[in-house]
């Protein structure tokens, strides 16, 4: 067999053998990758289904009340409460972890609850809180890149406010509900029982843009470099960098030199504010009015979906809702295309349910249910009987084809010997009586015969002759 002969069948081999790998592969990974089936303990995840039980619906909204959930803690509140012993609804929600852990992180605060459905009154809050010509928020320090790029913009934007370059940064500053005094400059920190995970609730997309739409900062130009958040004498600058912390919560189009400016320390922040007022006044222009959501639609409709969260984020419904809010971001979290998991989740599903009038107590508990984690539970795997065909047909292919290979390997064997053979009884019958064109023949068929069996040619020199009975005959 020859080199090109035997690649031919190599490739054959190798192909075939291939095939059946990489169908055994696949098998394996859909076994240890099997899609688990999920039961939902009831019913209520159907839409179909519209509960009529009009007290569950008010204690939900009481979950929302502050007055209340102040007389006792919130765990006992929701266990001691006549509704949880009796609705078996309740009791599915709260019992998983991840449920109880947002209502629990969420209705203690009760500071930060403000900012989801009436922003302004936060304001008045801290206002009477401080002193007028005093600054409140958490230190610069605690705002580092630690979140979201939205999350840390949002983060600046609340409760960072502008500061003196001179300010010193103080870590490890926690909530509660008494205001410290820290530094020589007697600047007064509202401390927010804030961690992590909290902040990537409260800082969601949904939350933020509620800030960017309702909140209304006066313009008045001064000279002040420290600056209350709640205070009318707010800077021009102040005002830009607050309009690029809204253009940052869209997807730019266009390339900034403001993202990381807290990373160059030798430019102070007002030096920095001033670089981007120059580069992005003409972006904030075009993207004043659009919306987060903008990006989570297609096609022509982006404008009639625009009007409508406007119209809804002033409302009282965005209250009832966050919840629902919060656990649809959770889930997109972790997503590479988070526009398509909003847009999946969220988009679809509030439209069709808030535009219904009249339907506002039901609403918040069939985003509730339709956007609950379900409750999964382990079965085993099945498999899909089309791999199984995939991996015999791939397996005999694979035999096929080794029988092939050797088929075609020890036939070439077979055929070079046969012809070997046959030549020897040609040469034998031909010895008989030679002739000097038998004689010329015998010699080709006795190197050729060398060839084959990979022995050295004869070297004869150019004087010597082979004499033969009825002539000579010459090697050239």
């Amino acid at each position: 067999m020859t080199k090109s002969n035997f690649l031919k069948h190599f490739l054959i081999f190798f192909t075939c053998f291939y095939a059946c790998f990489y169908q055994l592969r696949l098998l394996i990974d859909n076994y240890l990758s099997y899609e688990i089936e999920t039961e939902v303990t009831t019913n209520y995840a159907e839409e179909k289904v519209i509960i009529p039980d009009i007290s569950l619906c008010n204690f939900f909204i009481d979950l929302l009340d502050e007055d209340k959930l102040r007389k006792s803690s919130f765990k006992n509140y929701l266990f001691k409460n006549k509704l949880m012993k009796d609705n078996q609804l309740i009791k599915d929600l709260l019992r998983n972890e991840k449920i109880f852990q947002l209502f629990e992180n969420f209705y203690t605060i009760n500071q930060i609850s403000y900012f989801f459905y009436e922003p302004k009154q936060i304001f008045r809050k801290i206002k009477s809180l401080v002193y007028n010509d005093t600054f409140i928020g958490l230190v610069e320090k605690e705002c580092e890149f630690k979140f979201y790029s939205s999350l840390q913009d949002a983060c600046y934007l609340i409760i960072c406010p502008y500061q003196k370059k001179e300010t010193k940064t103080y870590s490890n500053i926690y909530v509660k509900k008494n205001i410290l005094s820290k530094s020589k400059n007697k600047n007064i920190f509202l401390q927010l029982n804030l961690n992590q995970d909290t902040l990537k609730k409260i800082f969601s997309p949904f939350a933020v843009y509620i800030l960017s739409t309702n909140i209304g900062f006066p313009y008045r130009s001064s000279t002040k470099t420290s600056i209350s958040l709640m205070s009318p004498d707010i800077p021009r600058k102040y005002i830009i960098t607050y309009q690029r912390y809204r253009s940052r919560l869209l997807p730019a189009p266009y390339k900034t030199d403001c993202v990381d400016y807290q990373l160059q320390g030798h430019i102070s922040r007002s030096q920095k504010i001033d670089k981007c007022i120059k580069i992005e006044k003409n972006a904030f222009e075009e993207l004043r009015n659009r919306s987060y959501f903008g990006n989570l639609v297609y096609g022509n409709e982006t404008n009639q979906y625009f009007d409508f969260y406007r119209q809804f984020f002033n409302s009282k419904e965005y209250k009832k809702l966050f919840p629902v809010l919060s656990f649809v971001y959770d889930k997109c979290a972790n997503q590479s295309i988070k526009k398509d998991c909003y847009a999946q989740n969220f988009t679809p599903f509030l439209v069709q349910q808030l535009i219904i009038p009249n339907n506002s107590k039901t609403t918040v508990l069939k985003l509730l249910a339709t956007t609950l984690p379900q409750i999964k539970n382990k079965t085993k795997p099945k498999l899909n009987p089309n791999n199984f065909f995939a991996l015999a047909c791939s397996i005999v292919s694979f035999w096929f084809g080794i029988t092939i290979f050797r088929f075609i390997y020890f036939a070439s064997d077979f055929y070079s010997s046969c012809k070997t053979k046959i030549l020897k009884l040609k040469v034998k019958k031909q010895i008989s009586k030679p002739t000097k064109t038998s004689l010329y023949s015998l010699h080709k068929t006795n190197l050729y015969i060398d060839k084959v069996k990979n022995f050295k040619r004869l070297k004869l020199s150019d004087k010597k002759k082979i004499e033969l009975s009825n002539g000579t005959f010459e090697k050239k």
